[in-house]
């Protein structure tokens, strides 16, 4: 129950600052200089990182309880951190790359599914 709460508590968190932040208007991601703005853009990529952790290993962790667990039971929550972490890394990897345009968003999605299949299938 306490990773529930923690994982909900961190997505509200995320979302409310990066609400926040699109309303600000000096908070840009380019300087007047037309320069990367690198502390915008790493809080920025922090924020959604947090964002998509929560909410992949949120949505894991309820598919696990209600198909593999029963009424009282509680699956394990490794599993679904696991592949929050890893997803969350894989598609602000992606992002980043997308960002300095040395990858396109759609290859990026595609190459990460045919990772995440293989990991699925290769365990």
């Amino acid at each position: 129950m306490k990773y529930l709460l923690t994982q909900v508590v961190a997505i509200i968190v995320s979302v409310t600052l990066l609400y926040y932040f699109s309303t600000l208007n000096q908070f840009l991601p380019l300087t007047p200089e037309k320069e990367i703005n690198w502390y915008n853009l790493f809080s920025v990529l922090t924020l959604v990182f947090v964002l998509l952790e929560g909410v992949i290993s949120f949505s894991l962790y309820l598919l696990q309880k209600f198909l593999t667990c029963g009424w009282r039971e509680f699956p394990d929550k490794s599993f679904s951190l696991k592949w929050g972490l890893g997803l969350s890394i894989g598609i602000i990897f992606i992002i980043v790359l997308n960002i300095f345009h040395l990858f396109s968003l759609p290859w990026g999605v595609v190459i990460l599914v045919i990772i995440s299949l293989a990991m699925v299938f290769l365990r």
